[in-house]
């Protein structure tokens, strides 16, 4: 699955994969999707997804403020089957679709990936082959646009603070909307630093 899919690919997934409500504030939902905060502290973050029902090979799309955030520590937790809902509920709404209350897990899943600690950065690099970017509010712009659409032309945007890194390391306060968007770009190696 691509790391941002549609409305219409969301819709032809409800009945397969997990939709993950990312939010603090829930509100009207897609139906059937699972509230997910991700703010109380575990020292495994396959703990957030288990709870969720979340298995390694199931597919789990992911909308709300918090859906970059949500996105990271799925990639971080070892999953690979994740994407984010491009405009999230915005987006579903524009389409027509029923909006309606939340669910609840039916069971607890269970993930035997390893975590991928090796996404998560210690320090700023700059070598040439890998950079650190900050992801400002300026560049957070560029990247999803107010109504959260991300940009078609990422790469360019990325590239503008990045050179010709091959690598990125994404800090700030959108390090998780950078390294969606790092990954969707194509950048191979692709860290936030906390």
């Amino acid at each position: 699955m691509a790391a941002i899919i549609d409305v219409e690919q969301c819709a032809g997934l409800r009945g397969k994969a997990v939709l993950l409500y990312a939010t603090r504030k829930p509100e009207k939902a897609i139906p059937g999707s699972l509230v997910m905060d991700a703010q109380d502290q575990v020292d495994d973050p396959r703990e957030y997804f288990v709870r969720m029902g979340i298995s390694d090979e199931t597919p789990v799309v992911i909308y709300g403020e918090l859906a970059a955030y949500v996105w990271w520590l799925a990639k971080v937790a070892g999953l690979n089957n994740v994407a984010v809902l491009d405009g999230g509920m915005a987006a579903w709404e524009a389409s027509g679709r029923a909006t309606g209350e939340p669910g609840q897990p039916k069971n607890r899943g269970m993930i035997a990936a390893e975590v991928a600690w090796e996404r998560i950065a210690d320090k700023p690099e700059a070598d040439g082959y890998v950079t650190t970017v900050e992801v400002d509010a300026e560049l957070e712009r560029a990247l999803v646009d107010a109504e959260g659409y991300f940009s078609e032309d990422l790469r360019e945007k990325l590239e503008r603070r990045a050179g010709s890194a091959r690598a990125l390391i994404l800090c700030g306060q959108g390090a998780c909307v950078g390294a969606l968007a790092a990954t969707v770009a194509g950048y191979g190696d692709v860290r936030v630093l906390l």
